[in-house]
């Protein structure tokens, strides 16, 4: 009898962990796809993406009065900046053997076999692109509006839940005059604060907590990659938009496409989170062998989104916290 069958469908290569963060990026609320479309391949081994924008205006440029003036005013070029990833050192690759004598000694069909292991191989790469998402995000870290990286906050007092996360992560979004909601990201002190609000407990001062935090605009995600990025007295968070996932698919599209009988290489999709790896399958001496890959990595904001002169001057929407309770 295979194991879950007999252990009420609990599947070791199956038990994944909380990945709040790479559901988050990778999801319809931050990605627009534009990015994705604009991925140049000619350029050999790098695939790279140029981003244009422009930085935000100085406010000294304002003149006070209201008066025509038929002289220039300061000319605002667009500027760029190429993310290029390299496929050869940046993304993952899982590989497998097949085993075909597991599959002569088990009384299933061929598509249940075959398609337990690729849910097994996707499961496995969710889990290391979920680590390489929380170290590389943490190392994207900005500034908040005061120029430190770094908040401490207090989550209770003695035995009792404060409403300060909630207070200081919604003031310090609105210093930075964040254009989107706040996201918290982390497990340990963090989440237990949050599991407390969402149980509606009640904090030092008569406050109904659960009340409070459904007034205030923040979504926790737990995220175990977190946890051990930046341990468990520590949390991230940003806004939508702030973090992009670039990738690149080296078998996407027709002409790179092959079905033969002993090799075969397309796309699939992760019917879990929608990501699209690289797939290949090749027949040898009596076995098949098979791997999913997919490049990729993590980016934020352009460091010069704000001039240097700006009050926003080192803010990127990717921002720290330390729980430190009184």
């Amino acid at each position: 009898m295979y194991l879950p069958e007999a252990f009420k469908g609990i599947n070791p290569s199956l038990i994944s962990k909380r990945s709040g963060l790479l559901d988050f990026i990778v999801s319809e609320l931050n990605e627009s796809g534009m990015l994705q479309n604009q991925i140049d391949t000619s350029n050999g081994h790098y695939r790279t993406v140029e981003l244009v924008y422009q930085p935000r205006r100085d406010e000294d440029d304002v003149a006070s009065g209201s008066v025509q003036s038929c002289t220039g005013g300061t000319t605002y070029g667009e500027t760029s900046e190429l993310i290029n990833i390299t496929p050869s050192t940046e993304g993952a690759t899982h590989t497998w053997t097949a085993d075909l004598t597991d599959l002569e000694q088990r009384c299933q069909s061929d598509e249940m076999y075959w398609a337990r292991q690729m849910a097994a191989a996707m499961s496995v790469m969710r889990r290391k692109i979920s680590t390489d998402s929380a170290t590389q995000v943490d190392a994207l870290v900005g500034s908040f509006e005061d120029g430190t990286t770094d908040k401490t906050i207090a989550t209770k007092s003695g035995n009792a839940w404060l409403t300060d996360p909630i207070e200081e992560i919604t003031y310090e979004y609105d210093l930075m005059q964040a254009p989107g909601t706040p996201f918290v990201f982390g497990v340990g002190d963090i989440s237990k604060y949050f599991k407390a609000t969402e149980a509606g407990c009640c904090a030092q001062f008569n406050v109904d907590l659960g009340e409070y935090a459904a007034q205030n605009p923040i979504v926790f995600m737990e995220d175990d990659s977190v946890r051990k990025a930046v341990t468990t007295s520590k949390f991230l968070s940003t806004i939508p938009g702030a973090i992009q996932m670039i990738r690149y698919n080296e078998f996407r599209g027709e002409t790179r496409e092959i079905d033969q009988p002993t090799y075969k290489q397309y796309t699939v999709i992760d019917p879990v989170n929608g990501l699209e790896y690289d797939f290949w399958a090749k027949f040898d001496c009596g076995n098949w062998f098979f791997g999913l890959k997919l490049a990729y990595k993590f980016v934020g904001l352009p460091d010069d989104i704000f001039f240097t002169d700006d009050e926003l001057s080192g803010v990127n929407y990717i921002n720290k916290w330390t729980v430190s309770n009184l």
